[in-house]
């Protein structure tokens, strides 16, 4: 705009050299253009019947719009059949991924005029919106050209902000294009709870469930076939990243899976994903299958079945199971996890812990005979009961409509803890209801009183512009002291930090929290840097280590949810391939930011703990736990089943669980898990002489509590707890970190809390920020389980008739 503002007054200053050949006519054409952009005093009349005169402002018009109009030339040139395309792109898994996860995208770069492209190097940025809705650049995470294809991953931090794809040679723009959200081209972008699940062909169970959730209209469920998963899978390298958008996986045994591949989804269910596996006539198969090199469940034999009774009384209400004869069925082994559903000879599914996610095992085929034609309703709650997920027909018809304000602004465990990290006790900022009341005070000393004083004190009322002028004057600089005060002139940091340690499955994972506050405006560049715990784990290769914005899943400011674009009239942050790294970040004076890291990595158990823990049917815990942790764990307590093991507290301290030192769990003391998390009370009140009434209550959920052990604790055991019945808030973004499954699934936990973090944030070159750290660590242990005898099945004999 302003190279066109300079042609057109050159133009038009050309056409005043002509001005002396003044007449009354005028080059009406023109004068009407000029008078869409310029006052009328800038009018040119110039002489029409000189000839030389129209001849030389002829050219001149012509040259000059020929000037004015070169960059929509060049622009449309550009989109042209000499340029680069953008084509065929794909965006998450079948157009569907979730804001602030990492997501995988694919594209094909064409050459000039459709040719096949050279061989050179390329490299693609996609432009997203970070929380607050100003531009991030990233560069495709693992991106790779396969072709003429470039895929990698990317992240976008608001729910309908469009993508930006620019491909660059070297350091000049070759070809970009914009994808919208939500829009025409079929591209989705869900929240957090909404589900997204892959499925291996036709599963009439999971459709049956997608058709039912979808039409309580509470939040999505999207299915995705699994040949799109495994299609996306080796142009990323096989990565696990790439399936973090799901919330779970549905495979057959026959379903073909590489080495590769097998190891994408190990990674996936170690990290707390979900898999489903349904076996019929194929225990062969999946006993030659990459799968069951790490699948913690697999099938002893090959039988046929006539019962499926089990299944009916899994799923409540639901319709009889019929159909003549047997079907093929999986022989399962009892003791290898917990029996879901029962069989007559063996379980008819089972489910077992890997990691900090689950593996479920249908010993019958779930998208075959009865099961693809049982009734849509028995269907849906038999998906939803192996998925373990709370689906929205059993909630309340009127939970709906009590949706609406929310006075604390919280509504998921991760914006409380979010809100945590994000306090400063070295800021002392006011209230809001200490603002209002100042802004109120103002508003009467401006209006009322300033009248009185003028109109009956001082009877001079043309003086109110000065004593209104003074007023402002000394509201301002009031305004401004206390702000000072307020605030700090120094920037610091806070730090929460969860530590992952399965000893199973040697799943060493950690995910931490900052917060940093700016005493001044600028932009800055942060560093995610491991520390000495992470550093001293031997796994043999790094960690995959990777920094983002900590957000927020709500509608509000700063939150995911809230409706915008991306700003891009400002200059973008942007991170580093390796996305250890963010430069430009914005921050403003005496503001924060708030960032996160994970890692993960696979070690070798023996280096977490040892020892060995035993359940001997009662659900009661024996044994000895022994922490292989480089220094001691604090403030600690052991959860299995319903119960929780506390060490005696002397002087309101608990003995720490030393490095290398046994702990007997007899030694323990114990009490019900639930009640201890939610603080249960139990109180007598006397009604009468002979009669005693026993109270019980409990400690409610406070959204705003910024005691971050607390959170964490919330955030392990939150269904445990009784889930969102009792903390009033979701879990959808750190679903993963709940463990209460876990403690279902012959796991114990250990939980509490190191003094050194795993991770350290650099900022502008400054490594130690003033400021505190949280360190909470949860050791995840197996369990032995011993069947009582009153819980075997009969003798194989005693089911066979006797002559």
């Amino acid at each position: 705009m302003d190279r066109q503002f300079l042609i057109i007054y050159v133009f038009r200053r050309t056409f005043v050299g002509f001005s002396l050949f003044r007449a009354n006519t005028s080059f009406s054409g023109f004068d009407g253009f000029q008078e869409t952009l310029f006052d009328q005093e800038f009018r040119v009349n110039v002489l029409t019947w000189n000839p030389v005169v129209s001849r030389v402002r002829s050219s001149l018009t012509a040259f000059f719009l020929c000037l004015l109009w070169q960059p929509a030339f060049l622009s449309s040139s550009a989109q042209g059949g000499d340029a680069h395309r953008i084509e065929d792109i794909r965006v998450g898994i079948e157009g569907n991924f979730k804001v602030g996860v990492w997501s995988p995208i694919r594209f094909r770069l064409d050459g000039p005029a459709g040719s096949s492209l050279p061989e050179r190097s390329f490299r693609a940025e996609i432009v997203t919106a970070d929380p607050d809705g100003q531009g991030c650049r990233i560069p495709l995470a693992n991106a790779t050209v396969s072709g003429d294809e470039l895929s990698g991953l990317f992240c976008s931090w608001k729910l309908q902000a469009p993508l930006l794809i620019e491909v660059y040679e070297g350091e000049s723009l070759v070809a970009s294009r914009t994808v919208k959200v939500n829009g025409t081209q079929q591209v989705r972008c869900l929240k957090h709870e909404d589900q997204i699940w892959a499925i291996d062909g036709d599963q009439p169970v999971f459709a049956a469930a997608r058709t039912r959730w979808q039409s309580r209209n509470a939040s999505d469920f999207a299915t995705v076939s699994w040949e799109s998963v495994s299609q996306l899978l080796p142009p990323l390298g096989f990565s696990a990243e790439s399936l973090e958008g799901l919330d779970g996986i549905v495979l057959n045994a026959d379903t073909r899976i590489s080495a590769d591949v097998s190891e994408a989804l190990r990674q996936f269910v170690q990290r707390g994903g979900r898999l489903i596996l349904s076996v019929g006539a194929d225990a062969e198969i999946l006993s030659n299958s990459p799968l069951a090199r790490w699948l913690p469940l697999m099938p002893i034999g090959q039988t046929e079945t006539r019962y499926l009774t089990g299944i009916n009384e899994l799923v409540p209400g639901s319709a009889t199971l019929r159909f003549l004869g047997t079907i093929p069925a999986a022989e399962l082994d009892r003791t290898q996890g917990v029996t879901v559903a029962s069989g007559l000879k063996s379980p008819l599914v089972q489910r077992a812990a890997y990691g900090t996610g689950t593996v479920t095992l249908s010993a019958v085929r779930l998208d075959r005979p009865p099961f693809s034609t049982w009734d849509e309703t028995s269907a849906a709650d038999l998906a939803v009961k192996l998925a373990r997920l709370d689906p929205p027909w059993l909630t309340k018809e009127d939970q709906d409509s009590e949706e609406g304000f929310n006075p604390t602004g919280v509504s998921d465990l991760q914006t409380q803890l979010v809100h945590a990290v994000d306090s400063f006790e070295e800021v002392r900022r006011p209230s809001h209801q200490s603002v209002l009341l100042w802004l109120a005070l103002y508003i009467v000393i401006l209006g009322p009183l300033d009248y009185i004083l003028v109109h009956h004190i001082l009877k001079r009322p043309e003086w109110t512009w000065g004593t209104a002028l003074i007023l402002i004057v000394a509201a301002a600089a009031l305004a401004i002291s206390q702000g000072s005060q307020a605030n700090q002139t120094s920037m610091t940091s806070r730090q929460i930090e969860l530590l992952d340690f399965d000893v199973a499955s040697g799943l060493a994972r950690g995910r931490s929290v900052y917060s940093f506050y700016s005493p001044s405006t600028a932009r800055r560049e942060v560093k995610f840097r491991p520390g000495k715990l992470l550093t001293s784990l031997d796994n043999g290769q790094p960690p995959l280590f990777r920094g983002e914005w900590a957000t927020r899943p709500e509608d509000g400011y700063r939150g995911m949810y809230s409706r915008g674009g991306t700003d891009l009239s400002k200059p973008a942050s942007r991170f580093s391939k390796n996305r250890d790294s963010l430069t430009e970040l914005p921050t403003l004076v005496w503001s924060s930011v708030s960032l996160e890291s994970d890692w993960a990595c696979t070690v070798s158990g023996a280096e977490l703990a040892s020892g060995q823990l035993q359940d001997n049917g009662t659900g009661r815990l024996t044994g000895v736990v022994t922490s292989e942790l480089p220094e001691p764990i604090e403030d600690w307590f052991l959860a299995y089943g319903d119960f929780m093991y506390f060490p005696d507290r002397n002087k309101g301290e608990s003995e720490p669980l030393q490095p290398g030192k046994p702990f007997q769990v007899s030694s323990l003391n114990s009490n019900l898990l639930r009640g201890r998390l939610v603080g249960l009370t139990m109180s007598s009140e006397k009604i009468s002489s002979s009669r005693t009434s026993i109270i019980l209550e409990r400690a409610s959920h406070d959204p705003w509590d910024r005691d971050a052990e607390s959170i964490f604790r919330t955030i392990t055991f939150h269904e445990a707890m009784g889930g969102t019945d009792y903390t009033g808030l979701t879990n959808s973004v750190l679903a993963t970190a709940d463990l209460s499954d876990l403690l279902k699934l012959h796991r114990a936990v250990v939980f509490g809390r190191i003094r050194t973090p795993s991770t350290r944030l650099t900022i502008d070159g400054v490594d130690d920020l003033p400021g505190d750290s949280q360190v909470f660590v949860r050791l995840i242990l197996p369990v032995e389980f011993q069947n009582r005898d009153g819980d075997l099945l009969p003798s194989q004999d005693l089911l066979q008739a006797k002559p």
